[in-house]
């Protein structure tokens, strides 16, 4: 699973910002977590190509057979870009250093406390 550092956001819509400033969506937000820093958990395969997603670089590509595993960095400061893992079971052709663009599916995030661990239900 990936995990992603960030801050709970509740303005109307609720959204997970990261520590590298990338907005990701929340379907399913606890009344309490607004503000909260937290951990957004999301496994590789519940991941999809999305025009209006977020943009992550490429940095490793690699067919399995049946699927795409592919790693790449999340944010666009290098300092604070952070190592995703993607899994498609499409064909699909990426290469490093490319830049595609990817969401969440929905309702598969998963949402953490950042200090005690704990899953935040909502």
């Amino acid at each position: 699973m990936n995990f992603i550092k960030g801050t709970v956001q509740v303005n109307g819509t609720a959204r997970f910002v990261s520590d590298s400033g990338v907005a990701l969506p929340l379907e399913r937000v606890p009344g309490s977590a607004s503000g909260r820093r937290a951990v957004y958990g999301l496994r590789p395969e519940h991941v999809r190509i999305d025009p209006q997603g977020v943009p992550v670089r490429v940095v490793v590509v690699e067919p399995t057979g049946s699927e795409l595993l592919v790693v790449a960095r999340l944010g666009s400061d290098k300092a604070s870009e952070q190592e995703v893992t993607l899994l498609f079971r499409e064909r699909m052709m990426f290469a490093p250093g490319e830049i595609i663009h990817v969401a969440p599916m929905p309702g598969l995030q998963h949402l953490f406390d950042e200090a005690t661990g704990a899953r935040l239900e909502a």
